[in-house]
This record gives C-alpha cells, structure tokens and sequence, in this order.
C-alpha cells in the first residue's frame, strides 16, 4: 500500500485570515512564518534557535523516570551539558522566552497557540491562570513546579496532562513512560530490600 505523507503537520487557522502550517521540513516552516513576518525574522530564528536548544537536548536523554535518582546520576554523568541545559530550561515558559526576541503580537498569539504558554492554557483548558498541573498554590515557573508521577500513597503513582511534562498527546505520552519506568524501579527496589 502507498503511503502519501501530508508536508504539513499542523495547519492553524488564526485571526485575521493568518493561515500557518508546521510543515514537517523544518526550514519550509520558518521560511513560510518568516513570509509572513518578515521584520521578526531575527526574533523567529532566535526563538526557535532556543527551542531547538530544548529539544536536541532532550532527544539525546535515554527517557525514563526523572523521578529516578540513579538514573538522573547516570544522565548527568554521561550527557552534563544536556542536563544542564534541560535544567535551565525546566524554570522558564516559552511565552516568555520569545517575547525576549518578538514583538508583535499576531506572531505572539500564533507561538502561544503552537508551543502552548499560559495564555493559551488559561483560553483553551481553563486552567487556572494558565498553569500546568493541578491547581497551584501559586503560580508555578515553568515546569519545575508541576508533580511528577510518584505520590504520598505508596503503590498510587499518577499520568496524564496534570503531571510532568504537560499537557498534549505527547507529553501525556511520556508521562506514561516515565510512570512505567518508575513503576519499574520501585517493584526493583521492593524485589533487592526483600
């Protein structure tokens, strides 16, 4: 069976007739967000320069728990520049990272409807001030604050859009894997203190 791949994929249908695709190339996607604003092309490259930061970090982590003390040790050792980099990043939202290098706000609105800022989780989620996880005491910064899978009920651990890292399907995703690989863990701290 042939398989034709869509080149886009998402297409956002914003305000003021602003059609945007996240094409699957990377460079089609800032070429067509840069032709549509062209005097925050710098910002547009700084910006997602800083994402990029983000996520070849992230991509070059074994993912497990980051509940794992032993794993997060190993991590360290193996990729310092990474987690430290991860690290730094866990205390900042994205809204604010790219108002640090754009101003306008069409383009603004658009990056808080792709990357997800509090702004958009606060419009389309309802959560209170925008925040991740379950409500706040106080407003969290970044990801730091948000639970993790473990809980004070030993044996009742927690996944989904509520704990790290977020929400959207892949996030979810992930805490599921973090979750299992945790699971994982304590079943062999319980089989070697036994």
């Amino acid at each position: 069976m042939e398989v034709i791949l869509d080149p886009t994929t998402v297409h956002f249908h914003l305000p003021n007739h602003l059609l945007v695709r996240v094409h699957r190339e990377y460079d089609k996607f800032i070429e067509e967000l840069t032709s549509y604003f062209p005097h925050e092309k710098d910002g547009i490259l700084k910006f997602y320069g800083e994402c990029w930061k983000i996520f070849n970090a992230l991509n070059s982590l074994e993912l497990k728990s980051l509940e794992e003390p032993l794993y997060l040790f190993g991590q360290f050792f193996q990729k310092p520049l990474e987690c430290l980099t991860i690290a730094y990043y866990l205390l900042q939202n994205a809204g604010a990272i790219a108002r640090k290098y754009i101003q306008d706000p069409q383009l603004l609105s658009f990056i808080d409807a792709e990357v997800g800022t509090p702004k958009t989780h606060r419009r389309y989620l309802a959560r209170d001030e925008g925040t991740y996880g379950p409500m706040p005491c106080s407003i969290p910064k970044g990801l730091l604050g948000m639970p993790f899978n473990t809980t004070s009920i030993d044996g009742l651990y927690c996944v989904g859009d509520r704990v790290f890292p977020g929400q959207c399907v892949i996030a979810v995703a992930f805490s599921g894997v973090m979750c299992a690989h945790q699971v994982a863990a304590d079943i062999d701290k319980e089989l070697v203190s036994d």
